[in-house]
């Protein structure tokens, strides 16, 4: 009993106060931790709410109805993430200039993904983002209050995120495909192809009135 009381002792208060009093890791190293560690929560904060974006306006939107499937089966996993540069919640404009556009908005870089099929993927994206936005405009025309999207910049920059597995395989870029080996492809698990409509004329009449908005207007 007095070994178990000493054990859990150890295990519960001396063996977490003697790495706090010797770290094996220098502040530096800690420091640097943390901020990975605050940069990767906010990346994924952000791509979970432009997939939950993406997929109400698809719901919603009787036109953009046909692309559920194809949302769903991205999943948040299968947006694209962003970065701003340093990951931090108020970032002066002086410190980052490339990061801020004109009206002091905080700007976005888009890292891409190198197994996905983005000449199919993208257009269909960039017109569901687009209809989101414009249900940010009241009938006047004037922009409404509330959270608008953040301003996302498309770069040829791409994410360090490993493939992910069980996509549909029209979802995987086919270049990218002919890189992998039989095993490394049934290693993917893919699924079974999910339809992907073509943008009709209507859509891209109703998303092109927006192009020019890349944020809230000021």
């Amino acid at each position: 009993m007095i070994l178990y009381r000493f054990k859990c002792h150890f295990i519960d208060t001396l063996k977490p106060l003697y790495k706090k009093e010797n770290p094996s890791e220098s502040p530096a190293d800690l420091s640097a931790k943390e901020l990975r560690k605050h940069q990767r929560s906010a990346r994924d904060s952000r791509r979970n709410r432009l997939f939950d974006r993406r997929w109400k306006t698809t719901l919603g939107h009787p036109g953009l109805q046909q692309y559920v499937p194809l949302i769903e089966a991205l999943g948040r996993e299968g947006m694209s993430e962003d970065e701003s540069g340093p990951e931090t919640e108020h970032v002066a404009r002086s410190e980052v200039p490339d990061r801020v556009n004109s009206d002091g908005q905080k700007q976005y870089a888009i890292l891409r993904y190198a197994w996905r099929n983005d000449p199919v993927i993208i257009p269909i994206l960039r017109t569901i983002d687009l209809i989101t936005l414009s249900r940010k405009f009241g009938s006047t025309g004037r922009p409404e209050r509330g959270n608008w999207t953040h301003v996302r910049l498309p770069t040829a920059r791409v994410s360090t995120r490993t493939t992910i597995q069980r996509r549909p395989t029209n979802t995987y870029l086919p270049s990218f495909l002919e890189t992998l080996t039989d095993h490394q492809k049934e290693d993917l698990k893919m699924l079974d192809p999910v339809p992907v409509p073509s943008i009709s004329s209507e859509l891209k009449a109703e998303a092109s009135r927006f192009k020019h908005v890349k944020g809230r207007p000021i």
